[in-house]
């Protein structure tokens, strides 16, 4: 099973007025690709264009991922975790543990053109999910699973893909008191059919627990398709 932010150490205290994010976030005008030199860093770059970022990890895996900013801090989603970066003077300096200790700068001559982040309303509501699926990582954090199981529940309904995988995830686990891996089925099928590889890669893994392997692997490869690594990873296994 594709476990999505389980692993929080800490609420992160993410409750952010979407207008001030909106705000920070064109104010930041982040754009291009930034890169570090540190070996320590599982991250190597950070290409920015419009309301999304390309992490590139050292394995050399790409993922696209929504971002945003509030009062200099940046938050990237990525696959298993939650990246936060502080931006000052042009740069990114890590403080998460997978990038502690790296500074991100872009080349005096950028590659290729971008966009920054312009507030299209797309753009924006990848934002405002991102920011909702978050107060559910921190309810998690505080040990609240119940909260946290109706606030992905809200996200969910308000067309967030990542967090109908995240409501189903918990409901197979029964972190939230009662375990129900029909439902949890359904929301990692919903979250799939709104493109989102993580929800695939799940609802892969119920088919191949259901000894449905040829649903399984349709499953892996959309998500594959969809850009979730784990995905690609249990396409090659099954």
């Amino acid at each position: 099973m594709s476990i999505i932010l389980m692993a929080v150490s800490a609420a992160l205290n993410l409750k952010f007025p979407l207008a001030k994010t909106l705000e920070d976030t064109r104010k930041a005008a982040l754009c291009g690709r930034y890169e570090t030199t540190a070996k320590a860093s599982l991250y190597q770059t950070f290409t920015f264009s419009g309301g999304e970022t390309v992490t590139s990890e050292a394995s050399g895996m790409e993922n696209a991922q929504p971002y945003f900013v509030h009062q200099g801090r940046l938050f990237v989603l990525a696959d298993k975790a939650v990246h936060e970066l502080t931006v000052f003077g042009g740069k990114l300096a890590g403080v998460d543990e997978w990038t502690a200790k790296a500074t991100f700068a872009r080349p005096k001559k950028p590659a290729k053109a971008c966009a920054p982040f312009a507030g299209s309303k797309a753009a924006e509501a990848k934002v405002e999910h991102l920011l909702c699926y978050l107060q559910g990582v921190d309810l998690q954090a505080a040990s609240k699973m119940g909260d946290a199981v109706v606030q992905y529940e809200s996200c969910c309904k308000g067309g967030d893909a990542i967090s109908c995988n995240k409501q189903g995830f918990m409901l197979d686990l029964g972190a939230g008191g009662k375990r129900d891996p029909a439902t949890a089925y359904a929301l990692f099928t919903k979250s799939c059919d709104m493109g989102y590889g993580g929800g695939c890669s799940n609802a892969g893994d119920a088919r191949q627990r259901a000894g449905k392997k040829d649903e399984a692997m349709k499953l892996f490869k959309k998500g594959c398709e969809l850009g979730f690594k784990d995905a690609c990873l249990r396409e090659l296994d099954l």
